[in-house]
C-alpha cells in the first residue's frame, strides 16, 4: 500500500494498481512524507500543527499537538516506538508510542526537514545553521554549528556519521559529522543542496545540488560500504574506528591529550579526569623554556631561554520509519567519483539509489510565461530570476501552481557509474524524493498532485 498526502487536506491510501484504498480528512494540508511502523500503523503531521497515529484502515488511533505547522519534515519513528518530528514553532519535538509528550527542544528557526537516526539517538538541522543532536532521553549529546542554512534532512552512516547539506553557505554545503559531533569533511558544491544525500551500497554518498549537478563521491575503500569491518570490540571505554588502508583500530576514549591528567575510565564508559602528580615533566609548546612540569592538570613553562622580542612570538601552545540510516559506512573522504548534469533545478527531491545501483532523482523548472528576455535585457526582465533560452526561469521552484508561471519537471534514472539511463519528463515540478519499490517499480508525485 502506497500513502500519499494532499493540499486537499487528504491522506490516501492506494494498493499497487493504482487504485484508492481509503482517503482520511486530516482538516489541514499535509505536505511530509508519512512514516509506517511495524505493525502497519501510519504516521502523519499536518499543516494544522497535528501528529496523528492511523491504524492500517485509517482509523485515527491517536493525535497530539507539535506546535502551530507540521511542514517538509516527517515524522521518524525509533526502535523504542518513539516518534520525532520537528515544526514550524521552531520546536524539535518527541512523542511516547501513545502519543504522549517526551520532550521539546528549541531552535532558532522553523523546521523544515526531517531527523534521523543516530545509534542510541536522534539527529535534526535547523535553519538556524546549526545540526542538533540527541540522546533518547532528550539530553544533548552535541551541537555543530555550519555556516549557512541547514534546511534539508541528514543521511547516517552505520558508525554514526552524519552527511547533511546547506544553504546560502560560503565555507562549504556539504559536512561529513562523526559521532562525536566533530567534523570530518567538509564540500564546496554549487548551488547548496536543499535535498536529503543518499548513501550507496559501496559507501559512496550522492548528493543533488540545487544547480542541476548530482555529484557521487567517496566509496570502494577499505573502511567504506558493506564489506567494510565491524571494529567495534565492546569495551565501553574505547573508541573504536576504522583506519583507511590499515582496517581497525580502537584506542582510549578518556584520553584527553594533555599529559598533565591522569584519564581513568569507568564500568560504564564514563570518563573521570585527575590532574597528574607535581613535578611530572611535560612541554608547554614553547622550544625556547626547559624544565617544564605539571601543576593543577597544567603544563607550567620552566626556565626560560627566549630571547627578548617586541613581537608575540613565540606564543604558547600556537526507512519506512524514516530513519535515514543506512546499514553501511559512509565515505571518509570526499574524492569525487563522477559528476551528472541534469540542466534543471533539483529542489527538495533526494536521490534514491536502487539495489542494482541505479539513481533516481526529480527536477523542476519554473517559467515566468509571457515574459521573453535577451542576455541584454534579462536584469531588467527576470526580476526574480534569471534568462534561459530566451525565457525567464525563476531561482526557486514553486511549490504549487500560481498564474503567470509555469512549472516543469523530469525524473532521471542515472547508472552508478555516473551515466544517463533515462529522462522522463513528468509534466509538473516534483519536490519529493521518489520511492523505489522492491520489485523495481517506481512512484513520484508532482505539483499537479499526480502519482506517477
Amino acid at each position: 500500500t502506497m500513502y500519499v498526502g494532499s493540499s486537499d487536506t487528504k491522506l490516501h491510501a492506494g494498493d499497487p494498481a493504482g487504485d484508492v484504498v481509503w482517503t482520511w480528512d486530516a482538516g489541514a494540508g499535509i505536505i511530509s512524507t508519512v512514516a509506517v511502523d511495524d505493525g502497519g500503523n501510519i504516521y502523519v503531521g499536518t499543516e494544522g500543527g497535528l501528529l496523528v497515529k492511523l491504524s492500517p484502515t485509517g482509523g485515527k488511533l491517536w493525535e497530539a499537538q507539535a506546535g502551530v505547522q507540521i511542514g517538509g519534515s516527517a515524522p521518524v519513528i525509533d526502535t523504542d516506538g518513539t516518534v520525532y518530528v520537528g515544526s514550524f514553532d521552531k520546536k524539535f519535538y518527541a512523542f511516547q508510542k501513545d502519543g504522549t509528550q517526551f520532550f521539546v527542544k528549541g531552535t532558532g528557526d522553523p523546521i523544515e526537514g526531517t531527523a534521523a537516526l543516530l545509534p542510541g539517538g536522534v539527529v535534526i538541522g535547523s535553519p538556524d545553521g546549526r545540526v542538533y543532536a540527541y540522546e533518547r532521553s532528550g539530553i544533548q549529546r552535541w551541537m555543530f554549528q555550519t555556516n549557512g542554512d541547514v534546511v534539508g534532512s541528514a543521511a547516517v552512516g552505520s558508525d554514526g556519521t552524519v552527511y547533511i547539506g546547506t544553504i546560502n553557505d560560503v565555507v562549504a554545503d556539504l559536512y561529513a559529522i562523526d559521532a562525536a559531533g566533530q567534523e570530518r569533511f567538509r564540500m564546496k558544491l554549487p548551488g547548496g543542496v536543499l535535498s536529503q544525500p543518499a548513501i550507496g551500497l559501496d559507501g559512496r554518498v550522492i548528493v543533488a545540488s540545487l544547480d542541476g549537478r548530482i555529484i557521487a563521491f567517496g566509496g570502494g575503500g577499505t573502511c567504506e560500504g558493506e564489506s567494510a569491518p565491524t571494529c567495534t570490540d565492546g569495551d565501553p571505554c574505547t573508541q573504536d574506528r576504522c583506519v583507511e588502508g590499515q582496517g581497525c583500530e580502537n584506542f582510549a576514549a578518556c584520553d584527553d591529550g594533555n599529559p598533565c591528567t591522569q584519564d581513568l575510565c569507568d564500568d560504564k564508559g564514563a570518563c573521570i579526569t585527575l590532574p597528574a602528580s607535581a613535578g611530572t615533566l611535560c612541554d608547554d609548546g614553547v622550544e625556547c623554556t626547559v624544565g617544564d612540569a605539571c601543576f593543577l592538570g597544567k603544563c607550567e613553562s620552566g626556565d626560560t631561554q627566549c630571547p627578548t622580542m617586541s613581537s608575540v612570538w613565540p606564543v604558547r601552545g600556537g526507512n519506512l520509519q524514516r530513519t535515514s540510516v543506512a546499514p553501511i559506512l559512509g565515505p571518509i573522504g570526499q574524492k569525487v567519483k563522477w559528476v551528472f548534469a541534469t540542466g534543471q533545478r533539483l529542489d527538495g527531491s533526494g536521490a534514491v539509489v536502487a539495489e542494482d545501483g541505479t539513481i533516481y532523482i526529480g527536477s523542476c523548472e519554473c517559467i515566468e510565461t509571457g515574459t521573453a528576455c535577451t542576455d541584454q535585457s534579462a536584469k531588467s526582465a527576470c526580476e526574480t530570476g534569471v534568462c534561459k533560452g530566451g525565457q525567464c526561469v525563476a531561482d526557486t521552484c514553486i511549490p504549487s501552481p500560481v498564474d503567470g508561471i509555469v512549472c516543469l519537471g523530469s525524473l532521471f534514472a542515472i547508472s552508478e557509474f555516473g551515466d544517463g539511463v533515462w529522462q522522463t519528463p513528468t509534466g509538473d515540478a516534483i519536490h519529493t524524493t521518489p520511492t523505489n519499490r522492491a520489485d523495481g517499480t517506481l512512484y513520484g508525485r508532482h505539483n499537479a498532485g499526480l502519482i506517477l
